[in-house]
């Protein structure tokens, strides 16, 4: 469900293998940047960022060049994540950013929620791995379900169990086509608030709910939706509990859905009897073109 984004010739990538785990001089990139008008990828993921992140606020707010920055898996707090949304309300030109595991908190995500109401250029936006939980969520999906321009939203490991946030946002949201859930705690209940939403939402074409502690109630849930969508093309829901009697309605649902072409069941229980009702359906089905469903104990 990630992209990788389009390769450039005006690009630095910077890793902590490369700079021999010691802390980047970010000083002197983000002066550079307040002056440089051609760089458009920036990645600084791990780099020991430390109390730095402020001075991205400040490029962000006059920077016309950048389009992808990546500071993932750098602890900026509080102060960082802040100064980094601050940036974003005034610029016009960065589309993809990648803030996960940075140590954001609910206040972190309450101003990235504001951002996102006023902000007009982000087409991707990923905060996953910040434990944030089920306020951050909601903030973040309240800016989201009315900005008309992000299309990918990553809260893959947030700490979120209620997804009723998340539901309100896909109803509204015209523009969001991937989101992912992975790694969360939404199951049964979580997975059928999803589906509901699914009955309205007429843009959402990925779907990651794989690792939420999903069983027979949810599966059923999605499933019954899933035969009537008409939007939905790629679905993970591996490492859920996906029994025979699970896969057999996945069976019934492929006989029955045109859209899918990507499906994503590993780590399941589905055993010999569950993976034939699985093939029972995809010998009428003719839309699905990938599927996993490695460690099946089959």
């Amino acid at each position: 469900m990630i992209r990788r984004p389009p390769r450039s010739t005006h690009c630095i990538s910077s890793a902590a293998s490369d700079v021999y785990k010691r802390q980047v001089d970010i000083t002197s990139i983000t002066t550079a940047l307040l002056v440089n008008q051609a760089l458009a990828q920036l990645k600084l993921s791990g780099v020991h960022m430390r109390n730095h992140a402020y001075l991205f606020g400040k490029v962000l707010a006059v920077n016309t060049s950048l389009r992808f920055l990546d500071i993932s898996n750098n602890s900026i707090g509080f102060a960082g994540t802040l100064a980094i949304a601050k940036g974003l309300r005034w610029n016009k030109t960065l589309v993809h950013l990648d803030i996960r595991n940075v140590g954001m908190a609910g206040m972190g995500a309450n101003m990235f929620g504001k951002v996102l109401t006023l902000n007009k250029t982000l087409t991707e936006l990923k905060v996953g791995v910040n434990h944030f939980g089920d306020v951050g969520v909601k903030l973040i999906c309240e800016g989201a379900k009315g900005n008309r321009t992000l299309k990918t939203l990553d809260l893959m490991k947030v700490d979120a169990s209620d997804v009723s946030a998340i539901k309100k946002m896909l109803i509204d949201s015209v523009t969001i086509k991937e989101i992912d859930l992975k790694y969360n705690r939404i199951g049964d209940e979580g997975a059928i608030l999803i589906s509901e939403a699914l009955k309205h939402n007429k843009t959402l074409t990925q779907l990651n709910l794989s690792l939420n502690e999903i069983e027979a109630k949810g599966i059923k849930a999605i499933c019954k939706e899933l035969e009537v969508n008409s939007t939905l093309e790629v679905i993970d829901l591996g490492d859920n509990q996906i029994r025979t009697q699970e896969a057999e309605v996945i069976g019934e649902m492929l006989k029955a859905n045109k859209r899918l072409t990507q499906l994503d069941f590993r780590n399941a229980s589905m055993g010999d009897k569950g993976v034939e009702a699985l093939s029972e359906g995809l010998t009428i089905n003719r839309s699905v073109e990938n599927l996993d469903i490695r460690n099946n104990g089959i």
